[in-house]
């Protein structure tokens, strides 16, 4: 039986009063492929509160979504998460090799 260890790295943020999660998972001395980001929080719809909770699966490597999945999506949120994915990614590459 092989066992394969893996890095998780995590982060929170909150953009505009939403939550936001991000994580990876990657072997040593390799890069994240995939990025998840999880958006949670209420978003102003008109008069109307609305909870959005969305999973993103973003792949660096193609620098595209994977896919998107959630309740009460705000396209709008995406622009916003963008550069936290961004930054994110760039933090963990440039520390793998003290890893």
């Amino acid at each position: 039986m092989e066992i394969n260890y893996f890095i998780t790295a995590r982060a929170e943020e909150t953009v505009q009063g939403i939550n936001v999660s991000l994580g990876a998972e990657f072997a040593k001395g390799t890069e994240p492929e995939i990025i998840s980001a999880t958006l949670q929080g209420y978003v102003q719809k008109n008069v109307n509160q609305r909870y959005m909770n969305v999973t993103i699966h973003y792949n660096t490597k193609e620098q595209d979504f994977e896919d998107i999945n959630g309740a009460f999506i705000d396209t709008g949120f995406l622009t916003l998460v963008m550069p936290l994915i961004s930054e994110f990614h760039e933090k963990i590459t440039s520390t793998i090799t003290s890893l």
